[in-house]
């Protein structure tokens, strides 16, 4: 009867340290499998390997919990090798990434988020132009999902669309009607995209469109 009370005082105890225990493992895993320099070295050998481009990021980057799993990348830019002028900049690039990555140590992308990018189509164009050829089994197998936010769009230097919001259920989809594109510029068939798109402000020559929303919906899905 003397040792009760003694035990019921150390059973919290031992709870919270078990729990704080659980914490720590589960932050050092997070430290260990989210590393901003691992994750952007994986990012950029995809880059090298698909796109024939290189992919540079800033400094300080972050990763968090919130509302996913996440790796924040500062002002990434992407560019067509040995090209002067880059296709497309942004603030940020979010990478979410499953919560199994903690344990796993595999990336397997869930979601892109390029927030404020700016697209130059010049340097799209040319980029698409000098690629070789490639046969649908080896486009990269993209499927994750994307999302632009507040996206400007350049044409010769001039904006020609801005405040332009982009959500597609599959980028693979993009990377798919990419290749169809280089292979035939002339092609009017629209991709077979599921998602949205949203602009502020459209300028083609003296055509002024505001407001433009789309919705995509691929009857094959």
């Amino acid at each position: 009867m003397v040792e009760r009370p003694a035990a019921r005082r150390r059973w919290p105890w031992l709870v919270l340290s078990g729990a704080f225990a659980v914490l720590l493992a589960g932050g050092l895993a997070l430290r260990h499998y989210t590393r901003p320099a691992t994750l952007t070295a994986l990012l950029q050998a995809q880059a090298r390997t698909y796109l024939d481009a290189e992919l540079a990021v800033g400094s300080g980057a972050q990763y968090g919990f919130w509302p996913r799993l996440h790796v924040r990348l500062p002002e990434p830019s992407l560019r067509a090798t040995g090209a002067a002028s880059p296709i497309i900049t942004a603030r940020s690039l979010e990478v979410a990434l499953p919560l199994a990555s903690l344990w796993s140590g595999e990336y397997a992308i869930e979601r892109l988020v390029l927030v404020a990018p700016t697209v130059d189509l010049d340097a799209l164009e040319a980029w698409l132009a000098a690629r070789p050829p490639t046969q649908g089994a080896n486009l990269p197998n993209v499927r994750f999902a994307l999302e632009v936010r507040d996206a400007r769009i350049l044409r010769e230097g001039e904006v020609v669309a801005e405040a332009v919001d982009v959500t597609l259920a599959s980028a693979g989809d993009v990377a798919a009607w990419l290749e169809q594109v280089r292979a035939d510029p002339t092609s009017a068939r629209l991709p077979p995209l599921t998602g949205s798109i949203r602009a502020e402000r459209i300028r083609a020559g003296e055509l002024r469109l505001e407001g433009v929303e789309m919705e995509l919906r691929d009857g094959a899905r």
